[in-house]
């Protein structure tokens, strides 16, 4: 740069061809051609003052590195000091609550009131003192009296089921007309080989009644001096006295599924049907008909209640006949699910087929399906003339039944009595004392009861 400044103010002065000119044009090539080399030279020197920077900035990097460890081990060493400070804290102060101890036990037993003589020795009391005996006594039992009646209160509120037939009257306002105690299965098994001993274990006769599992159905004809006997004939009692008198058609219902209700209603028929009654037993759980599947088996071919009521079939084509009564069962078909089964237990032609069915038999005796799952229950109070309500003792709450049978208002009208299921007879004596005299009875083996 200096020589083509040099360069301008000589070619203003001096022709282009002046050696002096010609001379500083070369020095100026000279120094161009130099400048790439120079720069090559000079970024050499950068590069390895780069790398000598970096090298050092590395080895700063690792001495801090190392730094910040060691500190972190000092931290730690420092924590545990601190801890094991602490401790030796503590344990110089239990050493020093015991050495004064230590210390205070010396001086008592140096004490000279330790080596004091007995004078006189103590004597019991000549008068006995009754204040805590008495004190003690009368706070007892009524401590005992009100944690066992908080217990019982407890108890009764947290689980408020039907217990005594009490309970049912007060809450439903509806007479229990019957109490079915739970039968043993050991005593179920012994009724049955009384009564065949030698009879095969299951009727092979085709459109005839089987036992299946439901044996505890044909316990009351097994057994006819039962208790369970009893209570179904205190329920036919109670069909003959006051609801017989709006109709032969009878419905067994429940407010929940598994509380007998069909068992009882098999029991019930076979009972009618034994004294020499013309029952006939229709299974109308259309949803789920449990009783067609236990005495019926060979009901599933297709033809059953939906198939008389849609023509496809006459009932004396599907009805089944029990083995040793008189008793007819009208099967409902299992082998499929009807969607549409509140329609058809709510249609004319169910209607017709009960007035011909009263009109033919002495007693016609219904197995309803449960009312608070399903609304198919409460479409039968067209051809239904009277209800049992089936209760299971001690499970079923008052508060579901109250509120089932609030929403079947016709139903609840038409409810010719509620029996109370599966009662533990020796447990329903606490609840209720009358019944400890009624069950308990020394009578009883006059009468061929047996004894509980």
């Amino acid at each position: 740069m200096d020589a083509a400044g040099h360069y301008a103010e000589l070619s203003a002065k001096l022709g282009p061809a002046h050696p002096a000119l010609v001379n500083l044009r070369a020095q100026m090539q000279q120094i161009r051609a130099s400048l790439p080399a120079e720069m090559s030279r000079i970024r050499l020197s950068l590069k390895a003052d780069y790398d000598l920077a970096h090298e050092r900035v590395e080895e700063i990097q690792k001495d801090l590195t190392n730094a910040v460890a060691q500190s972190h081990a000092a931290n730690m060493a420092q924590a545990t000091l601190r801890q094991l400070e602490i401790s030796a804290t503590t344990y110089q102060n239990l050493y020093d609550t015991f050495l004064h101890r230590y210390t205070d036990a010396l001086q008592e037993q140096k004490s000279p009131i330790g080596e004091a003589p007995i004078i006189t020795a103590a004597t019991p009391p000549a008068i006995r003192n009754y204040k805590k005996l008495l004190i003690v006594s009368g706070v007892f039992p009524l401590l005992g009296l009100a944690v066992g009646g908080g217990i019982g209160f407890l108890r009764e509120f947290v689980n408020r089921a039907f217990w005594t037939s009490r309970a049912i009257e007060s809450n439903l306002r509806l007479p229990c007309i019957s109490i079915v105690p739970k039968v043993d299965r050991k005593e179920l098994s012994r009724a049955v080989a009384r009564s065949s001993p030698n009879a095969p274990a299951q009727d092979v006769a085709p459109r005839t009644m089987i036992r299946s599992n439901r044996e505890l159905g044909w316990y009351a004809l097994d057994a006819p001096f039962s208790r369970d006997a009893e209570a179904l004939r205190a329920i036919k009692l109670g069909f003959d006295l006051e609801a017989g008198k709006r109709g032969n058609v009878i419905g067994f219902t429940s407010a929940l599924p598994n509380e007998g209700k069909s068992t009882l209603a098999l029991g019930f028929a076979l009972l009618a049907a034994r004294g020499g009654a013309r029952v006939i037993l229709v299974d109308c759980d259309l949803r789920n008909p449990a009783l067609t599947r236990a005495v019926a088996p060979s009901a599933n071919i297709g033809l059953g209640l939906a198939e008389v009521l849609t023509g496809r079939a006459a009932p004396d084509d599907v009805v089944f006949r029990g083995p040793s009564t008189k008793l007819v069962f009208l099967p409902a078909v299992h082998t499929r699910v009807q969607p549409f089964s509140a329609d058809i237990l709510a249609g004319p032609q169910i209607v017709k087929l009960f007035e011909e069915l009263s009109a033919n038999y002495d007693l016609v005796v219904a197995d309803l399906s449960p009312l608070s799952p399903i609304v198919d229950a409460s479409t039968t109070t067209n051809f239904v003339d009277n209800y049992f309500m089936v209760i299971e003792w001690g499970r079923t709450k008052v508060e579901t039944v109250i509120h089932t049978l609030r929403s079947v208002s016709g139903i609840y009208q038409n409810i010719a009595g509620v029996v109370l299921n599966k009662a533990h007879l020796k447990r329903l004596a606490r609840y209720d004392l009358h019944l400890s005299d009624y069950y308990y009875s020394k009578y009883d083996g006059r009468y061929g009861l047996p004894k509980i």
